[in-house]
């Protein structure tokens, strides 16, 4: 399992993500954290202050002309990663030390080759919840989505077997996608 997470400008949520994630109990865990360009030296500070836990710092750069630069950080850490399952995932996220390993037997029992889930916010959180954010749950979650063939899918964090992913068309089949998630969950 390779965990990638994409970061810009970051501080604590960032801190908070890497600490949960080393302190998980996947066995052969891979965690790959990239800058995407940050402008401040706080986000790069911060990855590679968790070397000696074992989270590898990639650099991002620019992307390429008529690519969304998360797309880009994406197929950059997919690039650095080594895992069979690919594991994308917001800093705002903060797993349990058996959330990984729990998604994954769920991905395997059930024989999918992608998940998405929304994560669940802690009651003093909920308050923080934008607006916007919101409703974007409710779109992806409420929604009668099914009906227009269109699972739905968040980008907070998604779980996908790299084979699944390449023969979807890797993240050049996405270039210009906000959601890219969405492409390769309808695909599957």
């Amino acid at each position: 399992l390779s965990v990638l997470v994409p970061a810009r400008n970051e501080t604590i949520d960032l801190q908070n993500c890497l600490e949960a994630l080393v302190a998980s109990d996947y066995p052969k865990l891979e965690i790959i954290a990239l800058d995407d360009q940050s402008a401040d030296r706080r986000t790069p500070e911060i990855i590679r202050g968790f070397a000696h836990d074992g989270v590898r710092f990639v650099q991002g750069d620019e992307p390429p002309v008529g690519v969304l630069p998360k797309n880009h950080a994406y197929s950059r850490l997919a690039e650095e990663a080594s895992g069979e399952l690919l594991l994308f995932m917001g800093v705002d996220v903060i797993v349990e030390p058996s959330s990984l390993r729990q998604l994954v037997e769920l991905l395997l029992s059930d024989k999918r080759d992608m998940l998405s889930l929304l994560p669940m916010r802690p009651e003093r959180e909920a308050s923080k919840l934008s607006f916007v954010q919101a409703m974007r749950y409710w779109w992806e979650l409420g929604f009668p989505r099914r009906l227009f063939n269109r699972p739905p899918v968040l980008s907070t964090l998604w779980l996908i077997r790299r084979s699944a992913l390449d023969s979807s068309g890797g993240f050049d089949a996405v270039r210009q996608m906000i959601t890219p998630e969405a492409y390769f969950a309808k695909r599957l």
